[in-house]
């Protein structure tokens, strides 16, 4: 089925990205992958860009293609970010889809440290210990940020916050358990759309610092 969904950032006749979907086992999800090709957009009525694909049904998500062109522009590198339509709103959820241990999964989390706000990107395994946290930042109130902060501050949704490309220049903090794996699943811009990465090549770009949870 052909269908068409908008990408932000892309003028008409420019390179885009293609989707396509793969599946991971018997009774999975469906996944949605893009990545960079050759093949031009064709603008709409109102001549906004859009890509089209022959494939499951589900459009890749504007904000997810923003995230990739974001992490090209920014790091030079090429994400291979994946979609479930069915979503990945927890940890388990993401897990499960992907097939991955859950302590794979890292969450991006922002947070409020008397005032300033703050990146900690999560082991699926783990929860932020606050007062903890408050002891690694030397600070003397900690809280999740509320949604609305979260939105215009980072520039994503709570759900989709990736630990790159934040709107405004925050410290990011990494759990140092996902230095355990090989490779960790994180959050494309949305809460259906997730990207592989080595752990140690998210803490270099990222400049994150390992911490405790």
């Amino acid at each position: 089925m052909w269908f068409c969904g908008d990408v932000a950032g892309y003028d008409a006749g420019s390179a885009s990205s293609v989707v396509s979907v793969s599946p991971l086992a018997v009774g999975a999800s469906p996944v949605v992958s893009v990545s960079p090709s050759p093949f031009a957009l064709a603008p709409d009525v109102d001549g906004e860009a859009f890509f089209r694909v022959a494939v499951a049904g589900v459009p890749m998500h504007r904000r997810a293609a923003e995230f990739t062109s974001q992490v090209r522009e920014r790091y030079d590198l090429d994400p291979s970010v994946e979609e479930f339509p069915e979503g990945t709103k927890t940890a388990a959820d993401a897990a499960a889809a992907i097939g991955c241990e859950v302590g794979q999964i890292a969450s991006s989390l922002v947070f409020e440290a008397d005032g300033d706000l703050v990146v900690v990107v999560t082991s699926g395994a783990n929860r932020v210990d606050e007062s903890r946290l408050a002891r690694h930042l030397d600070a003397g109130d900690v809280s999740m940020a509320d949604p609305e902060t979260v939105s215009e501050a980072i520039g994503w949704s709570i759900g989709g916050v990736p630990p790159l490309c934040h709107g405004t220049d925050v410290p990011v903090y990494l759990d140092e358990s996902l230095l355990g794996y090989e490779r960790v699943w994180a959050a494309a811009g949305t809460p259906t759309t997730v990207f592989p990465i080595g752990p140690e090549e998210l803490r270099r770009i990222a400049e994150a610092t390992p911490i405790d949870v």
